[in-house]
């Protein structure tokens, strides 16, 4: 499971769903608003809603106000949009409507959980096992691996470092070559980048939560500062 979601890294960049979404791919279907819509609202008539379906994602894009819904059910030209998604800004008659195969950035926030857990692994998880068995390791019956899931606080210690890893390292760049103010998306992306920086540094030199003993919990012993002083530079 990601350390982080779209809804938290919104936290950190508001509206960041709102501005283009990059890798959301054109479904095929482009249509227009046939009448005004409010936000807040749970539908929205369309032109023609010909080629469109339940569960499909629409994105309502008037360039300076974008945002993506998906439709729960159809009647002729008019749209019911799930509960889950409704409008959260308001639009004009004549607004473009496109059927989009995918939403938001579920695949980023799992690469950047596997760039944090190699950080983790490298920079503090291995300095921990020398310095917990010193030369005895070699006594140690099998490989003691890095385990994710003896992290028990990682949701909370991890998700500030995450939602930077993912506007940092693969969202702002990714806006930045989809939309026209590319300089803004790449001074974006340096910033997050330089906070995931500081962020990490900072989680490593506090210490995991790891669980060594599997016990279910994590004890004084176990969750104690380690000597080393930990730097991570760019990663």
């Amino acid at each position: 499971m990601a350390y982080s979601t779209d809804e938290i890294i919104e936290q950190y960049m508001p509206d960041i769903l709102d501005h283009g979404v990059p890798g959301v791919i054109d479904g095929g279907v482009s249509t227009t608003l046939s009448a005004s819509a409010a936000s807040a609202g749970l539908t929205i008539d369309v032109a023609d809603a010909a080629g469109l379906q339940a569960d499909d994602f629409v994105r309502i894009d008037s360039n300076s106000n974008v945002e993506i819904v998906q439709i729960d059910s159809i009647a002729v030209n008019t749209l019911t949009l799930k509960t889950t998604t409704p409008l959260r800004k308001n639009h004009k008659s004549g607004v473009k409507v496109a059927q989009v195969d995918s939403l938001g950035f579920t695949l980023d926030h799992v690469e950047a959980k596997d760039d944090i857990d190699r950080i983790i692994e490298v920079k503090w998880f291995k300095p921990r096992v020398r310095e917990r068995f010193g030369k005895d390791i070699e006594l140690l019956d099998g490989n003691l691996d890095f385990d994710t899931s003896l992290m028990l606080n990682a949701g909370t210690q991890l998700k500030k470092a995450s939602a930077y890893r993912v506007l940092g390292h693969y969202v702002c760049p990714k806006l930045s070559k989809a939309t026209r103010n590319a300089d803004a998306w790449e001074k974006r992306a340096e910033e997050f980048g330089k906070k995931f920086d500081e962020e990490i540094e900072r989680v490593l030199s506090v210490g995991i939560d790891y669980d060594w003993d599997r016990s279910g919990q994590v004890d004084d012993d176990e969750n104690r500062i380690p000597t080393t002083t930990f730097y991570v530079g760019r990663a």
